[in-house]
């Protein structure tokens, strides 16, 4: 929970990306309702035998349009809060590269650089993967 505090900058910063994306989502999951709800209307009217070739069509259209718009609402809200935390991490590689290239050679004697390389990748990757949620 710490670490959703400490970058609290960049979460604010990017608090309408966030937004964005989560609204995407949540129409995302009302999207996923309307397929078995339109089938559903087809199979009463195929029993009842009132099912019509417009009738059919526009519940066709319907489904088609729902698909096309969960395809780009999927990618869009994946670009908006994935996008953020590989922002984060460009962000804090940035920094950390700010911060390596203003210490003294007696550090770098002291430490194998390979070593920090490596906890910085890892570290950073961990970071990033907070950012981004787990769906």
């Amino acid at each position: 929970m710490r670490v959703f505090f400490e970058l609290g900058w960049f979460f604010k910063e990017r608090k309408l990306h966030y937004a964005v994306g989560i609204f995407m989502l949540l129409i995302v999951a009302f999207l996923g309702v309307l397929p078995p709800r339109i089938i559903g209307f087809v199979v009463d009217e195929i029993s009842k035998g009132t099912l019509t070739r417009s009738y059919l069509l526009m519940w066709l259209g319907v489904l088609a349009g729902a698909a096309l718009a969960m395809y780009a609402l999927r990618y869009a809200w994946r670009i908006m809060i994935f996008g953020s935390s590989i922002l984060l991490a460009r962000n804090l590689r940035e920094q950390l590269f700010r911060h390596f290239t203003r210490m003294s050679p007696a550090f770098y004697q002291k430490r194998r650089v390979g070593d920090l390389m490596a906890h910085a990748t890892n570290d950073i990757q961990a970071v990033q993967q907070t950012a981004e949620p787990e769906f």
